[in-house]
């Protein structure tokens, strides 16, 4: 997303960073170059990078380069039996590569750092309705501001056939009740954000979402949920 103030606006779900360490010398080489030819075009990178800051940082500086980005507890990992205390990860965040903005990201939802049950209790105990937080980050260059949303609102029921960890603390019986919470978050977000974008978004969400922007209508060509692989939404 090209801006007039910011410059590229780079938003989505970001699966390289984890990938990277079992993939062939080879096809590390080639996402390397990916990434890097995307930090040097984009001022703003952010969505769910589905790996900790100190692990991007550590690829940043191999990469030659720096951004700013906040670390702040985001994800609940499926750990039913932990042996030792959990630290929950900062997997949904932005980062800053252009020195001129300055910006401020919070979590709609204040995670504990630490825990030793299972995370994913969480997400009935809180209400939280997804296994990752909403994130917000309000930028200001000079005299302009933008704010940006992120949220994976999670989609147990696709994922669960090809990963069971990923339904767990999701009550599946139940997934109308939840996808209504998750109307009620995202349009919460939308009164807050310049631009939102939604990850992972289940078929039964899509017409809903289209009476918020038709082009998303456009965007989900079909609604049936063996098609909604990693859907992403992204309402301006």
């Amino acid at each position: 997303m090209d801006t007039p103030d910011f410059g590229q606006i780079s938003l989505g779900y970001f699966n390289a960073f984890k990938a990277i360490p079992n993939l062939p010398l080879s096809q590390q080489s080639e996402v390397k170059n990916w990434l890097s030819d995307l930090f040097r075009t984009s001022a703003v990178v952010g969505g769910d990078l589905n790996s900790t800051p100190h692990r991007i940082n550590r690829l940043l500086s191999e990469l030659g380069l720096t951004a700013r980005l906040s670390d702040f507890p985001t994800y609940l990992p499926s750990i039913p039996d932990p042996q030792s205390e959990i630290t929950l990860p900062s997997f949904d965040d932005f980062l800053i590569l252009d020195k001129n903005i300055q910006f401020l990201a919070r979590p709609l939802v204040k995670l504990p750092l630490h825990i030793s049950h299972n995370p994913r209790d969480l997400v009935n105990q809180l209400n939280l309705s997804s296994d990752h937080v909403p994130v917000t980050c309000r930028l200001t260059k000079g005299e302009s501001s933008l704010n940006l949303g992120i949220f994976n609102v999670a989609d147990p029921v696709f994922w669960k056939p090809f990963y069971p960890a990923t339904a767990d603390g999701f009550d599946l019986t139940t997934e109308p009740r939840r996808l209504e919470r998750l109307k009620s978050i995202i349009s919460d977000l939308l009164t807050q954000c310049d631009v939102l974008c939604l990850l992972e978004v289940p078929a039964p969400l899509v017409p809903w979402l289209a009476t918020k922007d038709a082009r998303l209508e456009k965007m989900f060509s079909t609604t049936t949920q063996s098609d909604s692989i990693s859907r992403l939404a992204l309402i301006c």
